[in-house]
């Protein structure tokens, strides 16, 4: 009988912790599913955009330029948010709220804006920026309200089910597309879109996540050099892989129908494969170590190489589910990496590198393509030379990637850190000069004009009293 008083005080331990952990657990699972219909969202209107684009007289080298303005645009609203956000700290879900609806609006409204360049233009690089403010508040409510371990099953999670509502979503496009008529069919998807990206608002609206709340001495923080560098050095790395997967994705499906001469439905059939494969390399990465995942950079370094030298258009498909494979896992390590040392950058800082690497690699690969699009076989080289980059940056530098002993991973590593904040210092510094310079130079030209509007002014009020 002694024991029984013991056991009780346990018991209602457990109830209590067991009634604490159902939010964080309702929270999980309407943020994993949000996953679905957030990725049938976006697979739709993001896949929609450059068709409708091109439907109403864009071509690619307009479209390069279009998404160079936008990628800057996004780069603009990811330094603007970090700054305030950074003194001031914030409560998440409201936000994040905010700023979906605000993102869904402004996608919606493209169709309905179309026409002339400069409206589409800007309607299209607004549509983009708001999509950092969404991802910045949803990576910073992820790494805040989740554990580790179990931020890595989340994301493992979302990847699967957005890639599976990714394949309903480009099997939604392509059959409205060759079905509809005229410019309605374009209107009628975006329709779609938005009203599934509701129930996506909905999902977050219900999440349990209220009380997650960055405050602003813990949203950006300064840690130790050699977090510093890390994070540095991942983001580069991060950025790196994105703008090469952004090349080949510009050359890929031309290179197969021009000079390969494969059918339409076979270069449709590479996309179908890559997202596929999402699905189930989700599950094939999620609980793997670190220096697994190495062989996910080392893969996708090989891809634009095998795509370019591979002469069999059947083939190409083979290429796009190891593509598709070692994508996700070069994601997943990025997003792990920076939730193991968000305590030391601070949340929102973390959240801010994840997300802004969008938009920093789609500047870099849109100037790029502009500039080599004239030749399909440049294009690949440079997407080859961004992911050997990245891998370079990786095995070197970074300690869970790394085939070389620690002292040079340190040592490496901090040259690079050093060496790119240099860099980044002078540019910046140049770029303030300039622009400086500019201004000075446009208020001197408009100083003249006025005085020269003045005096002949003068000059006909003295003809004229004559």
């Amino acid at each position: 009988m002694w024991s029984l008083p013991k056991m009780l005080p346990r018991v209602g331990i457990a109830r209590r912790v067991a009634v604490r952990r159902k939010p964080a657990d309702l929270a999980f699972t309407l943020l994993a599913l949000e996953g679905f219909f957030g990725g049938f969202y976006v697979a739709v209107s993001r896949g929609v955009t450059p068709v409708f684009l091109v439907y109403m007289g864009y071509d690619l080298r307009n479209l390069l330029l279009l998404n160079a303005f936008a990628g800057t645009l996004g780069l603009v609203a990811a330094v603007a948010l970090y700054r305030h956000v950074g003194r001031r700290g914030a409560a998440l879900k409201g936000r994040m709220l905010a700023a979906m609806a605000v993102e869904r609006a402004l996608w919606f409204s493209i169709p309905w804006v179309a026409g002339p360049a400069v409206p589409t233009a800007l309607v299209y690089g607004l549509a983009f920026a708001s999509t950092i403010p969404t991802g910045i508040y949803m990576s910073a409510a992820f790494l805040k309200g989740f554990e580790e371990r179990r931020y890595r099953r989340l994301m493992a999670y979302r990847v699967m089910l957005s890639s599976a509502a990714a394949v309903l979503g480009q099997g939604l496009t392509v059959t409205v597309l060759a079905f509809g008529e005229g410019v309605w069919k374009y209107v009628t998807l975006y329709i779609a879109a938005f009203a599934v990206s509701l129930v996506s608002l909905l999902l977050v609206g219900a999440a349990p996540i209220r009380s997650i709340v960055v405050r602003a001495e813990e949203a950006v923080v300064r840690g130790e050099e050699e977090v510093e560098a890390e994070a540095s050095n991942t983001y580069i790395l991060f950025v790196m892989v994105l703008s090469s997967t952004s090349l080949l994705s510009i050359a890929w499906v031309p290179h197969v129908m021009r000079d390969l001469g494969a059918p339409d439905y076979l270069a449709a059939m590479i996309g179908f494969m890559q997202t596929l494969t999402n699905i189930f390399a989700s599950w094939f990465w999620a609980e793997r170590s670190f220096r697994t995942y190495r062989y996910a950079f080392l893969l996708l370094a090989s891809v634009p190489i095998l795509v370019y030298l591979t002469p069999y258009p059947l083939a190409q498909v083979g290429i796009a589910v190891l593509y598709g494979f070692s994508l996700v896992g070069a994601n997943l390590f990025t997003s792990f990496a920076y939730s193991r040392v968000v305590k030391h950058l601070g949340v929102i800082r973390a959240a801010t590198l994840l997300t802004s690497a969008y938009a920093l690699s789609l500047t870099v690969a849109s100037l790029a393509g502009y500039a080599l699009v004239f030749n399909t076989a440049l294009v690949f080289a440079a997407a080859t030379a961004f992911s050997v980059g990245a891998l370079v940056v990786g095995l070197t530098t970074l300690k869970e990637l790394a085939v070389i002993p620690p002292s040079h991973v340190r040592l490496y590593a901090r040259i690079l850190y050093h060496s790119s904040v240099v860099s980044y210092n002078y540019v910046m510094m140049a770029a303030e000069s300039s622009v400086k310079a500019a201004l000075k130079t446009a208020a001197l030209v408009a100083v003249l004009a006025i005085l020269f509007i003045i005096y002949k002014t003068l000059y006909y009020l003295v003809i004229l009293t004559r």
